[in-house]
C-alpha cells in the first residue's frame, strides 16, 4: 500500500473520442497499482465525445461498476460535468469532431489555453494521458504539455491488448490475473519547458512555440568558434576585440584546447577545470599571455616593441591592477559587440569557484573544447 505522504494534489488529464474506456482504464491501472489517487479529472474532448462518455460512464453505469470491481467507496471517482471540457472554435462553438485544418487550428488555441491555465498553481502535479481521440488531439495535448509543463507533471500513453481496443463493453480487467486483459501504462518522457515563458502573457500558441524555440535556440551549444588574431568567428560573424584585452580570451582558449585537466571527458558541459585563477594570470602575463599578444600584433611594429619592453617590469600590483582591468574591458566589449544571445553566453567571460567548492574563482567562457580552433 502506498503510505507516501501527499505532496501534490493530484490533477488527471485526458484527451478522449469516441472510446471512453481510455478514462476506466486509466483509473483501473492508478487504483489497482495503488500509485495515485486523482482529485480532480478533467477531460478533453469533443461534443460527440461529450455524449459518449456521458451515455458510458454514468447512464451505462461504467463509473459505479469500476468502483464495485476495484472495492473502493461509491462517489471514490467524480467527474464534474463542468470539467468534461468539449473543445471549441474561436467563436466558442462547440466541435463535434476534428476533421478539418481550422478543426485542428481552433483545438490547439482551446487546449493551449487549458493547459496554460492548469499549470499555474505549483502545488498541484499533472498526469497527462495522450492516448484518446483523434491523432491530432493527443498530438497537440503533448506539445501543450510541453510547451506548459513543469518538473513534476507527467505525460504517460494507455496500452490494452489489440482485441480488446474497439470491444465496446469492455471498460476494464473484469480478472486482474488474466494477461490478456493486464492495461499497462508507460510514463513518456518529455521537456518541460514552462520556465521558457513564465511571465510572458502569450495568448497565440504559435507565438508560445515561437518564443520558447528561439529561447532554447540560445542555449544550443556553439559548434564551430576560429579565433585568428584579434578576431573570434562565429557562423561567419567576425568579432573583434584590441589586443590587449584578446590576449586574455587567445591564452584561456589555448589552455581549454591544449591544456585540457579533464581529458576523460569527450565534451566540456559544466566542467571548469580549465579556467584561470587571477594568480595564474598574473603569473602567465608576461608568458603564456604575452605569447599570445605575440600572435595578434605584428612584428616590428610600435605594439609589439612597447609589450615587449614591459615585459617583467611590473611589479604584483601593479600586474594585477592591469589584470583586472583589462579582463573588465574586454567583457564590457564582448557584452556591447555580441549582440546574439547564443553567441554571447558562451564566449563572454564568466567568474566562478572552480569546481563549485574552490573559495578561488576561476575565470574562462563556456565554448566547448571541440568547437574551438586557433589560426596560427
Amino acid at each position: 500500500m502506498n503510505t507516501n505522504k501527499k505532496k501534490f494534489s493530484e490533477i488527471l488529464v485526458v484527451s478522449v473520442g469516441v472510446t471512453p474506456q481510455i478514462i476506466t482504464e486509466t483509473l483501473w491501472y492508478y487504483t489497482y497499482e495503488d500509485i495515485r489517487k486523482f482529485d480532480r479529472i478533467f477531460l478533453l474532448t469533443t461534443s460527440i465525445g461529450k455524449d459518449k462518455i456521458i451515455t458510458e460512464l454514468y447512464d451505462n453505469g461504467w463509473l459505479k461498476k469500476l468502483e464495485k470491481a476495484l472495492s473502493v467507496s461509491k462517489g471514490t471517482f467524480v467527474i464534474d460535468e463542468k470539467d468534461i471540457i468539449v473543445l471549441s472554435d474561436i467563436d466558442g462553438n462547440e466541435l463535434e469532431d476534428i476533421r478539418t485544418s481550422k478543426d485542428s487550428e481552433d483545438m490547439m488555441m482551446h487546449v493551449f489555453s487549458i493547459m496554460k491555465d492548469l499549470t499555474n498553481d505549483p502545488n498541484e502535479r499533472l498526469t497527462i494521458v495522450i492516448a484518446g481521440g483523434r491523432k491530432t488531439m493527443p498530438a497537440t495535448l503533448a506539445l501543450a504539455a510541453s510547451i506548459y509543463g513543469r518538473r513534476q507533471d507527467e505525460m504517460v500513453h494507455v496500452m490494452v491488448n489489440d482485441d480488446l481496443f474497439w470491444k465496446e463493453d469492455w471498460f476494464f480487467p473484469t480478472d486482474p490475473k488474466d494477461n490478456q486483459q493486464e492495461i499497462e501504462i508507460s510514463k513518456l518522457p518529455y521537456l518541460r519547458m514552462k520556465n521558457f515563458i513564465t511571465g510572458i502573457n502569450v495568448e497565440n500558441p504559435l507565438e508560445a512555440v515561437s518564443i520558447t524555440q528561439a529561447r532554447l535556440d540560445e542555449l544550443s551549444p556553439l559548434t564551430k568558434v576560429k579565433i585568428a588574431g584579434s578576431r573570434i568567428i562565429v557562423d561567419g560573424n567576425e568579432y573583434r576585440f584590441p589586443p590587449a584585452e584578446m590576449q586574455l580570451w587567445r591564452f584561456m582558449a589555448r589552455k581549454k584546447l591544449e591544456h585540457c585537466v579533464r581529458e576523460d571527458l569527450e565534451f566540456c558541459g559544466s566542467c571548469n577545470e580549465c579556467f584561470s585563477t587571477q594568480d595564474e594570470l598574473r603569473d602567465e602575463f608576461d608568458n603564456g599571455i604575452a605569447d599570445e599578444y605575440f600572435q595578434i600584433v605584428k612584428e616590428g611594429s610600435a605594439s609589439w616593441d612597447t609589450r615587449e619592453e614591459q615585459l617583467e617590469k611590473r611589479d604584483h600590483f601593479e600586474m594585477d591592477s592591469r589584470l583586472r582591468e583589462l579582463k573588465s574591458k574586454l567583457k564590457r566589449n564582448i557584452r556591447a559587440s555580441v549582440l546574439d544571445p547564443r553567441v554571447y553566453n558562451q564566449i563572454q567571460v564568466i567568474d566562478e569557484p572552480i569546481n563549485n567548492d574552490s573559495l578561488d574563482k576561476g575565470s574562462g567562457f563556456r565554448v566547448d573544447k571541440n568547437a574551438l580552433s586557433i589560426d596560427e
